[in-house]
């Protein structure tokens, strides 16, 4: 699931993304997408500013305007992508402090829209892609990239971690690993969640995995549809590019 918000004080020009964003949705039916409009960058900092992906943030606004807002925003998120909208580009200098991807000059048309909103899912891919893991491991820490990572088991309460050379071994919950990997690790079994980009094929027996011959993961009769459906997004976004 990508996580979008619209940081908007103007009520037309809020409806106006959010109109845009729905059109985009309903046009692109594998995209897995939540969109939340704040009225203010004070409510959004406090209520949803660590957990969103992309962000389309007014610039002038009541309480905190865009650019604090953003600079406050990157305390706490630097993963986010960021994308300014405003009705002066006065601000551009200023948005590279923030790493912001880019400006939407209102009234935003659907197609700049639709441009700007596809660069910046391609840019969420490539940054989610290079997430980095740091396990507690037996004789310390170490650090791993996620896109290393083929498959996590789980087993009473110990995580086997698995790359095509190593395993380590954890103590966690498979639930709390989930949530700090990207969208392309989902479960197929109570006891296992798989990177989609090693899923070599999927049977009635469960699936293989790319770099481990022999091995053969069960999928769950409860989360076989939800799965598939992943998969078939994944190989929907990798074809897009």
């Amino acid at each position: 699931m990508i996580r979008v918000a619209i940081v908007e004080d103007n009520e037309a020009d809020a409806q106006n993304l959010a109109l845009h964003m729905e059109a985009w949705r309903r046009e692109n039916e594998k995209e897995m997408l939540s969109c939340t409009v704040y009225s203010d960058a004070v409510k959004f900092l406090e209520q949803g500013g660590a957990a969103v992906d992309i962000v389309f943030m007014d610039i002038e606004m009541p309480y905190m305007n865009g650019m604090d807002a953003a600079l406050e925003f990157r305390k706490h998120n630097q993963d986010a992508i960021l994308i300014f909208a405003t009705r002066a580009t006065k601000y551009a200098v200023r948005g590279y402090s923030v790493d912001a991807i880019g400006y939407l000059v209102k009234p935003i048309s659907r197609r700049a829209f639709s441009d700007t909103f596809e660069k910046a899912l391609r840019l969420h891919r490539e940054r989610t892609k290079r997430r980095t893991l740091v396990l507690k491991v037996k004789d310390g820490m170490k650090r791993i990239s996620a896109d290393r990572i083929l498959y996590i088991e789980s087993s009473s309460h110990q995580l086997e971690v698995v790359t095509e050379t190593e395993t380590f071994e954890i103590w966690g919950s498979l639930d709390k690993m989930r949530e700090q990997l990207p969208d392309s690790f989902v479960a197929c079994h109570r006891g296992y969640i798989v990177n989609l980009e090693y899923v070599d094929s999927v049977g009635k027996g469960g699936l293989c995995i790319v770099g481990k011959p022999g091995l053969l993961i069960p999928v769950s009769r409860q989360k076989r549809q939800e799965f598939m459906e992943a998969l078939t997004r994944y190989y929907s976004q990798t074809m897009r590019g």
